[in-house]
């Protein structure tokens, strides 16, 4: 996982893959960073694990838009699909 910091728009961006064919949570520690909010979190992934974009099916496996990510007391917790690549952005509220 990678985690760059934006100091100057005070945003954390996580990219996260899961790798597995079940469910991953994912707990990150953000404590250090202030108190932060969920702006997005995007989703890369397909119900079917062969599923791939090819001539017939150009947009079979495209970026969504995923509601599960939640920040309190300094975790960012976030249910990751199976198979998938995903990018969480957090935004402080301090500012």
């Amino acid at each position: 996982m990678s985690f760059p910091l934006t100091e100057n728009e005070g945003e954390i961006t996580i990219f996260a893959m899961n790798r597995a064919e079940d469910d991953m949570a994912l707990e990150c520690v953000i404590n250090g960073f202030g108190e932060y909010d969920v702006i997005e979190h995007i989703v890369m992934c397909d119900e079917d694990k062969y599923a791939m974009n090819d001539a017939q099916t150009p947009d079979r496996v495209v970026p969504a838009v995923a509601d599960d990510v939640k920040v309190e007391n300094g975790l960012c917790k976030a249910t990751l699909k199976p198979l998938s690549w995903n990018v969480i952005r957090l935004k402080t509220i301090n500012q």
